[in-house]
């Protein structure tokens, strides 16, 4: 065999586990089982529905929505917040940020209540940069409070509070452009990270995560636990400093 087709079948060789390398790690051939015994009440028609937070006390849902075009965009995306009253048959869903005048594109969203205040945060996407609104709801009418910005915002996915001030965020990604963010998207490069927010400064946490994704929390435990896809994985961490507990 000459130099050349050995060139020619090592290149071959190395395509073919590169693209299996995505199949698998991408869960193309895992299955999935609707386990799921119960039955739909109400379909409810959201476009590019995107997360939902429930107040089991008011019983009410929050759902953001965009609808997805495609990566990199080229033109603003448009979501909104919507309202779900749960005590209502209808469940009719009310667009809450129709007059919000900056741009909107929500993803992940989380709440906080307390003493009558609910504190809504959305992860905000537009082609100016990513942000992270805030927002306090009222008798079914939304008022924005501000938009937070720092470099450490980066690739959003999505939020959780831990009060009207502090919360963790997810990144999917470490890197915007080049090498690196083809790395995370074909490899499954775990370079993801978790910020937290103390009120005034931005602090990364922890990192080295597949594609860290959704968030939430267990304050009665004092637990973190961040979705990361890509490798099939919820990781669980306690708070603060997000130590990585071996469950």
């Amino acid at each position: 065999m000459n130099f050349k087709k050995r060139i020619f079948y090592a290149v071959v060789i190395l395509l073919i586990l590169f693209i299996s390398n995505i199949f698998i790690s991408t869960g193309y051939f895992r299955t999935i089982e609707n386990k799921f015994d119960g039955k739909i009440v109400k379909k409810i028609n959201i476009v590019g529905a995107e997360d939902i937070m429930i107040s089991k006390k008011d019983s009410f849902a929050i759902v953001s929505s965009t609808a997805r075009n495609k990566r990199p965009n080229t033109e603003q995306e448009i979501g909104g917040l919507y309202l779900i009253d749960l005590k209502n048959d209808n469940f009719k869903s009310i667009h809450l940020t129709k007059n919000l005048k900056k741009s909107f594109a929500p993803h992940g969203i989380s709440m906080f209540q307390e003493k009558g205040k609910t504190t809504i945060a959305a992860i905000n996407h537009t082609l100016e940069g990513e942000f992270i609104e805030i927002f306090t709801l009222k008798d079914e009418q939304l008022t924005h409070q501000r938009t937070l910005k720092n470099e450490l915002i980066f690739s959003p996915n999505d939020i959780v509070l831990l009060d009207e001030k502090r919360f963790y965020f997810t990144n999917d990604h470490k890197y915007k452009e080049g090498i690196g963010r083809l790395a995370e998207d074909y490899l499954g490069i775990a370079a993801s990270n978790v910020i937290y927010f103390d009120g005034e400064k931005y602090l990364e946490v922890t990192d080295e995560i597949a594609y860290a994704n959704g968030i939430n929390i267990d304050s009665k435990r004092n637990l973190v636990f961040v979705a990361s896809p890509r490798k099939f994985l919820v990781k669980v961490y306690k708070k603060i400093k997000m130590e990585p507990l071996h469950l």
